[in-house]
């Protein structure tokens, strides 16, 4: 690719279709932007102009030549750009990591309220389990993951909110106390749906069977908790449910057959996993900040 010096000698030759003229306006002599001007179609290998012709006039080769060079320098002086607006963090990709589950409820919430707010940005989903979402983050392939635990001890976390977890019990279950939390080894014979083995959720239900002391039958394991809450409505058995699951139900029906569950405090937090680099990000804080407030509005 030409220099912007040699760029400047075409035009200039093209402008005024003179060597002569176009030397003094360059300020250099004629034989010298002759000379530059033969350097530049020797490499070439084509006249750029009919030297021939009063005024002189680009050849066919050398208004395509001079048409992708500016093209080139435009597409250069663009780039150049860019690159400082993203340094100055004027513009910019961010790739966020979500869960299947938490994309569902949250990518259409945090993602046009980011963009409006900063229209030079782009925003990236990955949507993966969360142990491929913490990974992909160590390597630098994700910017922002929402996680439950923490894993990797060089990355950074910032906790977000607590979430709750309450049972959602079949709508022909009746309970016999109905305003106190579920205990659970009321429910040791009746069948559950969860998460496979390796999700968050399987793990809280796993650590309540055994806090209670009770190993209820299994009838269905699934990766979606969106199933499961099907299956619940179905009558299949029990299942576990999130605060962030509220946000949407197949009937509307989930509120009524949700229940606290009895000596169980929540230590599950939504956490922002990312770099430590990437937390100096101020877009990156502004994206974290869209997502607590979206989170806590709930």
């Amino acid at each position: 690719m030409i220099n912007e010096r040699q760029l400047e000698c075409i035009l200039a030759v093209h402008e005024t279709g003179n060597f002569t003229k176009a030397a003094d306006q360059l300020h250099v002599s004629q034989p010298a932007l002759s000379q530059m001007i033969r350097i530049i179609e020797n490499e070439i290998g084509s006249e750029l102009f009919n030297r021939k012709q009063n005024p002189i006039k680009l050849t066919y080769e050398g208004e395509i030549y001079l048409k992708t060079c500016l093209e080139m320098n435009q597409l250069h002086r663009n780039t150049l750009r860019k690159l400082s607006e993203i340094r100055e963090d004027k513009s910019g990709r961010i790739i966020i990591g979500l869960t299947l589950h938490m994309s569902i409820f949250l990518a259409h919430k945090i993602v046009p309220r980011f963009l409006r707010q900063f229209p030079g940005f782009e925003i990236q989903l990955v949507e993966a389990p969360m142990t491929t979402l913490i990974e992909k983050t160590r390597t630098g392939q994700i910017d922002v993951a929402l996680v439950y635990r923490e894993e990797e001890a060089d990355l950074f976390y910032r906790d977000i909110i607590k979430e709750e977890v309450f049972l959602l019990t079949p709508g022909t279950y009746k309970r016999p106390v109905s305003d106190h939390p579920v205990d659970l080894r009321e429910l040791k014979d009746e069948p559950f749906v969860l998460m496979k083995k390796g999700h968050s959720l399987r793990s809280l239900a796993d650590r309540l069977f055994l806090a209670n002391g009770i190993n209820p039958p299994v009838k269905m394991e699934t990766d979606s908790i969106e199933t499961a809450r099907r299956l619940t409505e179905a009558g299949m058995g029990f299942t576990f449910v999130p605060t962030i699951s509220f946000q949407t139900g197949s009937n509307g029906k989930d509120r009524e057959n949700s229940w606290p569950i009895a000596r169980y405090d929540s230590d599950r937090y939504i956490k922002a996993c990312m770099k430590k680099s990437t937390w100096e990000r101020e877009k990156v804080r502004r994206l974290v900040k869209i997502i607590t407030d979206v989170l806590k509005g709930w």
